[in-house]
């Protein structure tokens, strides 16, 4: 691999040599002298460099902020004191929003509320505030447990009682590897690693089947984009030929192709596999046409997308299923058979308590929510634990089970580290009817609540007020609890729902209430399956998010009631809420007359496009509708075809790729026009149908609306064997072409001038 030799040299007596031998590419070591000076020239050196700098310093005793701000200002920093945590947030939140961050934030180890390491965490999990170096202050005798938060993110760290030459060399070496470390990449480094997430250890294998040229490029982009390798087939029988041969984790398959269709295809793959293999196939179809969900879960496939495909959706989907296919250890762990002796968790296995980003990833609310919800949870965590040492005692195995399952639920909703897994532990001994290991899994989850407590205070915590040496700032965090019930966090965008939820875990509504909100819809709450199906009988709701497992009714039983209540004249679309990626869940939610199902805990990312898929159906897309009459007279105006900004959200790539994408359509799309002209001279009805579906999916993958339109009502036409008024369409389907022609070209000229503008610049 790198040419060379290895080998040893021994003589008794005298010793070994190793050796080896490799080829390596020749360094220009000049360049690289100089790179090296120029960057330590440009690090700051003397407390001179620290003028201007902004820090926050969070400390609960007023002595210790008073000198440390003392000393800082009479460097010239501008200094802001924040007496706990949460007002730490809201400053941080209020300077990232006026696009003043802080440069560095001193944090005291040893705090009341929340301690120092905790508060870093949180800090480090918010994006927005990633250029904000983190030094903490720690007493004596805490130096040493200050090393591993040094690996996780901190920049430094600084032993009590602090002199101020060691908080200016600090802050100096802290300030100046910001500047080293950028400089030395750009030097250096240049464009390497810009590619690195191709090497993702979940990476899967993915075979595309798409007949449409230009639709192919574009998902294979998107699967690329996010990291997975791609293949192709043009039509199914295609698609089974690569099967036979090949492994893939998933298939996205286009379901109207030639030959063989992806329904068809699917159906022959499932006879082949039999009950010996399970590949997992994802419908691609058109957005929410009625009917189309249930027609791809007949053939067979597992999930489904609409077309276009758009990344945001893609990469969700995908997700879902790569836990299913390729499940992580940790995954695997919780799932697998429960082992004979009780796992021994040492305080190093769970020194970080909470994984906080993943807490930011399943909220999407802010540092002060999710330091809310894990409060909550605190005190919930104690309840249902001591429900659960009652239950062992009255051998109430099925209280037991129940509570056991509460505390994995509701643990796993707010990222609670090792605590699901003994939790889950718990419910299968309870199932056993097991009271010894009961109790010392009981006391392992006491452990760990123990810990957690350690780290934050149940406490509420007031907002206080920020202090500044040089202005007053505001502080005005929400801790994200509105109480009126549908606040909405987006007005106006998209279509708001009525949503019931039904869940019996109060740390879990509580999630899913804030997830709702931030989406901006309405909802309601039931806290088992009875409640739910009597306020179904009162009131009328858009969508039911159904927790499948609750004391009294569960979410099977009442959907089950609910669909016989129901009978043909309504239908209320039911949506539960499962354990993630267990064996045999999606069947037993779809057979109970469920319409979809999400994994626990809800990702906000997976509910947004879950909500938004079923709008579509349950609203009738009633802005979609309103939005198709206003560009019916658009189009007419419009001198640009191409909706450039939608085809950025579609395809997630750069202009230049957009615009190779346009191009290729205009190629693609006089070929269909050619082919639609020659089936109509011979009342090919197949053929012009086909060509038809082609240009509407084509055209609105590279968001050119007012085709796909036409291309609709030609399809239609070739549907009904009848020539009246195609001619016309093909008509206005060639003029469109031509438009889509002059702003390919108008948008190259604008990229060439921008380019030269900027390399002037």
């Amino acid at each position: 691999m790198m040419d060379g030799d290895i080998g040893v040299d021994s003589q008794l007596g005298f010793g070994s040599t190793f050796w080896f031998t490799a080829t390596f590419t020749k360094v220009a070591a000049e360049a690289t002298a100089e790179a090296i000076e120029r960057v330590a020239s440009s690090i700051p050196t003397s407390p001179e460099s620290l003028t201007g700098k902004r820090v926050l310093v969070v400390d609960d005793r007023p002595i210790n902020r008073k000198i440390v701000q003392h000393q800082l200002a009479a460097k010239g920093m501008e200094v802001d004191e924040a007496d706990n945590g949460i007002i730490a947030l809201n400053a941080l939140q209020a300077a990232a929003e006026a696009g003043k961050p802080y440069d560095v934030a001193l944090l005291d180890m040893k705090m009341p509320k929340i301690d120092g390491s905790t508060l870093g965490r949180l800090i480090l999990s918010e994006p927005d505030w990633a250029q904000t170096k983190l030094v903490l202050m720690t007493s004596m005798h805490a130096g040493d447990s200050a090393q591993p938060l040094l690996k996780s993110g901190f920049a430094d760290y600084l032993v009590k009682p602090v002199k101020e030459s060691q908080l200016l060399q600090s802050l100096l070496k802290v300030l100046g590897s910001e500047v080293s470390g950028s400089a030395i990449a750009n030097e250096s480094l240049g464009k390497e690693g810009a590619n690195a997430e191709k090497h993702n250890s979940s990476s899967l294998k993915i075979l595309l089947v798409e007949d449409t040229p230009i639709n192919l490029k574009l998902v294979r982009h998107q699967v690329q984009l996010l990291g997975h390798q791609a293949e192709s087939a043009e039509n199914g029988q295609e698609a089974l030929d690569k099967l036979a041969k090949n492994d893939y984790d998933i298939v996205l398959m286009d379901c109207q192709m030639p030959v063989l269709d992806g329904y068809q295809a699917t159906r022959a793959l499932r006879t082949r596999e039999g009950v010996d293999r399970h590949t997992v196939v994802i419908g691609m179809t058109a957005y929410a046409m009625q009917g189309d969900r249930e027609k791809c879960l007949a053939a067979g496939m597992d999930d489904y997308l609409s077309k276009p495909v758009m990344v945001k959706n893609l990469a969700p989907v995908l997700e879902r299923w790569s836990s299913v296919i390729k499940p992580s250890s940790h995954q695997a762990k919780s799932q697998s058979e429960i082992p004979t002796s009780i796992p021994n968790f040492s305080d190093h296995q769970f020194s970080d308590v909470v994984d906080w980003v993943r807490l930011k990833e399943i909220s999407e609310g802010d540092p002060a929510f999710q330091l809310e919800l894990v409060q909550g949870f605190i005190k919930e965590g104690a309840m249902f634990i001591a429900q659960a040492k009652q239950a062992v005692i009255d051998k109430d195995w099925v209280t037991l089970a129940n509570k056991a399952h509460q505390i994995k639920g509701a643990s796993s909703s707010v990222a609670v580290q090792a605590m699901p897994e003994v939790a889950n532990q718990l419910r299968h001994q309870a199932l056993l009817k097991n009271p010894e290991t009961c109790t010392k899994l009981i006391a392992q989850l006491e452990q760990i609540l123990e810990r957690l407590k350690g780290h934050i205070d149940v406490s509420p915590i007031s907002g206080g007020d920020l202090r500044s040496t040089k202005k007053p700032a505001t502080s005005g965090v929400s801790a994200g609890s509105a109480q009126k019930e549908g606040a909405s966090a987006e007005p106006g965008k998209g279509t708001s729902l009525n949503i019931l939820l039904v869940e019996d875990t109060p740390i879990n509504l509580k999630l899913v209430q804030h997830q709702v909100r931030l989406l901006g819809h309405q909802w309601e709450s039931a806290e088992n399956g009875k409640k739910a199906l009597d306020k179904l009988a009162e009131n009328d709701y858009d969508i039911v998010l159904m927790d499948c497992q609750m004391p009294i009714m569960d979410g099977y039983q009442a959907t089950q009631v609910l669909r016989q209540r129901e009978g043909t004249t309504r239908h209320t679309v039911v949506i539960g809420m499962t354990a993630y990626a267990m064996p045999g869940d999606r069947e037993k939610c779809l057979e109970a007359g469920m319409d979809d199902y999400l994994s626990k805990p809800v990702m906000v990312k997976e509910l947004k496009v879950m909500l938004q898929r079923w709008s579509f159906v349950v609203k009738g897309n009633l802005q979609a509708d309103r939005s198709k009459s206003e560009r019916q007279t658009d189009i007419r105006s419009s001198s640009d075809p191409v909706d450039w900004a939608h085809l950025q959200e579609i395809s997630g790539a750069d202009p230049a790729f957009q615009l190779e994408l346009v191009k290729g359509f205009v190629k693609d799309g006089k070929n269909f026009l050619a082919e639609a002209k020659r089936a109509m001279a011979a009342s090919d009805w197949v053929i012009l149908a086909n060509k038809a579906h082609q240009l509407k999916g084509a055209s609105a993958s590279v968001a050119v609306q007012s085709m796909s339109e036409v291309a609709t009502k030609l399809h239609e036409q070739a549907q009904a064997n009848t020539l009246k008024g195609t001619p016309e369409l093909v008509d206005q389907l060639e003029q469109i072409l031509e438009k889509i022609q002059g702003s390919v070209e108008s948008k190259e000229l604008e990229m060439r001038s921008q380019a030269s503008q900027g390399n002037r610049e």
